[in-house]
């Protein structure tokens, strides 16, 4: 049930975004338009270090606090308020030090690779966004992790803000949230939801834009 939520949650919140973004890029009917047409960045390089602990059991019983830092290639094909995400990167869960329960082996730490893909938004304009595609954002994924030499299902949600540096990145915080599905036929067999809060960073990868020869100008008159 609790997947459920989260899923439906992610597929809402994309729909969402993805028309305020398209609204935000609707053409203006009046007035002087620029000169020059702006060109989204159709890549970005994304990376983030967080600190990360468990929220639920066994993970948080067991597991104290961690690790998870990413990298992510972002592709934008038509608009700069929104993008595909594809990237990898690891999360590590420290020991905590406590007895396991009855009948189960201790276990020292957690250590999974993540692989994702997935969705990454900028739904509103602002001064940050017009310059360099910085501001708010957030993104979701799914992919798979593979720790303890089983593969297994991730989901993953973020949010931030990131600060302009000139056109060509931000620096800023974030926090996100990852579920990583495990099989009921497990003994530990309850689903590992880690938060996470740290630093995320981009670099944008800019072409020029296309020159418009002439002004489009609203003829106010009917000329």
């Amino acid at each position: 049930m609790f997947q459920r939520l989260i899923v439906s949650t992610l597929l809402w919140g994309a729909v969402f975004f993805v028309n305020a973004a398209m609204a935000q890029e609707a053409p203006s009917e009046q007035g002087i338009q620029p000169a020059h047409r702006e060109s989204p960045a159709h890549f970005r390089l994304h990376a983030q270090v967080d600190t990360a602990h468990a929220l639920t059991a066994y993970q948080a019983d067991e597991f104290g606090w961690g690790m998870d830092a990413r990298a992510l290639l972002e592709w934008s094909p038509v608009s700069a308020h929104w993008g595909f995400d594809i990237g990898g990167g690891v999360l590590w869960l420290s020991d905590r030090g406590t007895a396991p329960p009855t009948g189960l082996t201790a276990v020292d730490s957690a250590f999974g690779g993540l692989f994702f893909a997935g969705l990454r938004l900028r739904p509103w304009d602002s001064p940050q966004v017009a310059i360099s595609k910085a501001g708010f954002w957030l993104a979701g994924h799914g992919g798979a992790t593979l720790t303890g030499g089983r593969v297994r299902a991730l989901l993953d949600f973020s949010l931030g803000y990131d600060f302009a540096f000139g056109s060509l990145g931000g620096l800023g915080p974030h926090c996100g949230y990852t579920q990583v599905i495990q099989p009921n036929s497990q003994p530990r067999f309850q689903d590992a939801r880690v938060l996470s809060f740290g630093v995320h960073g981009f670099f944008a990868f800019h072409h020029s834009a296309a020159p418009i020869s002439e002004l489009l100008v609203h003829d106010t008159e009917g000329d």
